[in-house]
């Protein structure tokens, strides 16, 4: 379990490697060669040759990954050399992740091996060892328990992001650290903002400060703590499977995402930034709880059993995405809390602040139990789309509604 700093800055070496038909040539063989992506999506090119001598093999598969205007093969120079193909990363320090397959008949005995004459090391590396230094001054590239922290430096990590089962991951088997963790000095990207690909890597904590560039993070995490973000509106990219997130503390003064998709069970937005923001994506499950005291929080997936308590400053919109029931729906203080879903929301009480249906797109909105001690509660919206199960009980307050809704004043 060890605690490794990311140093970034390495020296560039430039990828190289050969691909080797071999066997029976007496038939026609598809020989493949598949790329894969710093996001894990493979990309295959089959030559299917029947040429009877190596030299034309491998002639035939440098002229099909030559002719290709993928992205990915075109960022490798090919040659062929009458024996072997090479293939060699166009930019020093961008690697590359390859494998090859020859297919013949059930009688046919070809082969096509890869090997990696060179490997790439560069200065935005996760897979480079001078990239990473212990506390004992050993380059080791982080691996399963340890802690990898990006404390200080500006080299970003853009490459071999999908670290734990070989270089550039491509067994699809996310690490699994003990903490990830940037720190206040850190001033670089981790993952791709550029392409929009995310680090891969699981960890028991994850914990983000400072006001560095983009992170973009897919994980498996028991805790987040987001303590401190640029003011970007894209600060913080997570995609994953979370138990705790907590965006907290003033240093937080750009938007949090959570990807369509994850998995979230507790939110909690308190003290942050005037212009700090939290946004759930669609299709994100498995909601407990959201807690906000500061910032804008939206909420766009279906939170069928979500207790959420607004309070402070917090501003919460249930965007209209949000088609089933939810769970109740507190609000105090100076909140605000906007229902934009539809369905049927179990409970909303107003303590202060203020709980409005008044922009809801939804054609229609069941409300069963509404408590009001202070604060506004208003749906009139000229649209009466908004039916209470029960009458609405003010114990305090204003209520605002259409025409037709019994209040009891307590």
């Amino acid at each position: 379990m060890s605690i490794i700093k990311w140093l970034g800055g390495a020296a560039s070496n430039t990828q190289k490697v050969t691909l080797t038909p071999a066997g029976d040539t007496a038939t026609t063989v598809s020989y493949r060669v598949t790329l894969t992506g710093e996001d894990g999506v493979p990309i295959t090119l089959a030559t299917n040759s029947s040429a009877t001598t190596v030299a034309q093999i491998v002639a035939d598969v440098q002229s099909t990954l030559n002719a290709s205007t993928n992205v990915l093969f075109d960022a490798i120079n090919w040659t062929e050399n009458g024996s072997v193909v090479t293939g060699e990363a166009a930019v020093g320090g961008v690697p590359f992740y390859v494998g090859t397959t020859a297919s013949t008949t059930a009688t046919a005995t070809s082969t096509f091996t890869t090997a990696t004459s060179t490997a790439n090391t560069g200065p935005n590396d996760w897979e480079t060892a001078l990239n990473w230094l212990t506390a004992t001054n050993a380059n080791n590239v982080p691996a399963d328990d340890d802690t990898a922290n990006f404390n200080s430096g500006n080299y970003s990590l853009l490459h071999g992001l999908r670290p734990g089962d070989g270089v550039g991951n491509q067994g699809g088997t996310k690490i699994a650290l003990n903490k990830l963790a940037r720190g206040v000095a850190f001033e670089g990207n981790i993952g791709d903002a550029v392409s929009q690909i995310y680090l891969q890597a699981s960890a028991s904590t994850i914990a983000i400060n400072g006001k560095g560039d983009q992170v973009w993070l897919h994980a498996t995490a028991s805790s987040v703590n987001i303590a401190g973000t640029s003011s970007s509106r894209d600060a913080v990219h997570l995609k994953g499977d979370f138990d705790n997130l907590r965006v907290m503390g003033v240093g937080v003064q750009g938007k949090v995402w959570v990807a369509d998709s994850s998995v979230l069970d507790k939110l909690y937005v308190t003290g942050v930034g005037g212009q700090a923001a939290v946004e759930v994506g669609d299709s994100v499950t498995s909601q407990d709880l959201v807690e906000a005291t500061a910032g804008l929080v939206t909420l766009k997936s279906s939170a069928t059993t979500c207790t959420i308590n607004a309070a402070g400053n917090a501003r919460v919109i249930m965007h209209s995405s949000a088609t089933e029931a939810t769970g109740p729906i507190n609000v105090r203080e100076n909140a605000f809390v906007e229902y934009n879903g539809s369905g049927t929301l179990e409970k909303g009480t107003v303590i202060s602040g203020t709980f409005s249906l008044i922009n809801s797109e939804a054609e229609a909105v069941t409300v069963t139990n509404v408590e009001v001690y202070g604060g506004l509660w208003t749906d009139r919206s000229g649209t009466a789309n908004v039916t209470y199960t029960n009458d609405i009980n003010a114990y305090g307050g204003q209520v605002n509604t259409e025409t037709g809704t019994v209040i009891n004043y307590v």
